[in-house]
Parts: C-alpha cells; structure tokens; sequence
C-alpha cells in the first residue's frame, strides 16, 4: 500500500500549471448547463445563447423570483395558472415559461428556478437563455429569456 505522503509528493500545488485550471463556478460550456437552486430539490438546465449587456436580465429574474415568493407566502402554493408565466422586463426583454411533459408548475417550483436562473446570470452569464425546469426527477418546464421582437 502506498502511503498518502509519498502522493502528496506527485500531486503537489507546485506541480499543477495554473493556467490548465479553471473556476469551479464557471462551465466550460454555455450548452445544457445544469444549476441547481439552493436548498431545493429543482435545478435548471440551461442553454445560453445571445449576449445582453447591462443588469436589465438579472433584476428582471430577481424580481420575479420575489414576486413568486410574496405569492407564495400570502397564498400558498399552487399550480400556476393557465399553465404558462410571462413576464415583460427593461429594455424590451421578455420572460416565457410553460408547463412541460404533462407536469404542472407550482410558485414554489417556480420562484426556486427564478432564483436559480438569477444566481447563474449573477456568477456567469448576462444573456438570452433556453432552459429546462426540472423538480427532483421530473421535467415540469420550459422556458426562454430574451429580447422581444
């Protein structure tokens, strides 16, 4: 059996190039990235695809995301209605999310993937998204962000 210090001595910080690391944080790849919500069981996966500049998408999802949770809190939780959650932003962006594969969305499913959309906007990326709702092991939704037409 090898003993630990003699690994420490192949696997040193000194040993490691710097430049081959990268942000654990960060994906590599801006394709079907997947972010969890935090003490939640929903993660979304998510496609990012056209840069937009300025704050406008991260205070857009932020306020969604606690308008869900004022919701919440004052009438419960429920699916949303009609199935479908649209929200028009600043500077003409525009919010889409649908049930999907025969699941209904909840607020509570709902203000956790807003928050976990937000979080990734805020660590990675300001842009138009493609993503994927899911809730433990079921995909509940879709959903784009972008700028209107």
């Amino acid at each position: 059996m090898t003993h630990p210090s003699t690994l420490l001595r192949f696997f040193s910080p000194r040993n490691l190039e710097t430049n081959a690391l990268t942000s654990r944080f960060k994906p590599l790849d801006r394709q079907n990235v997947i972010w969890c919500a935090l003490r939640s069981s929903t993660f979304v996966i998510i496609s990012a695809t056209q840069t937009i500049g300025g704050d406008g998408v991260y205070h857009m999802l932020v306020d969604a995301a606690l308008d869900q949770l004022t919701t919440l809190e004052r009438d419960g939780d429920a699916v949303i209605p009609t199935g479908v959650y649209d929200r028009l932003g600043p500077d003409n962006l525009v919010l889409h999310i649908w049930n999907a594969n025969n699941h209904q969305l909840t607020r509570g499913v709902l203000a956790a993937a807003l928050d976990a959309l937000a979080d990734f906007i805020d660590t990675y990326w300001s842009g138009a998204l493609q993503f994927y709702i899911w809730d433990g092991q079921h995909e509940v939704a879709q959903g784009l962000l972008g700028l209107g037409g």
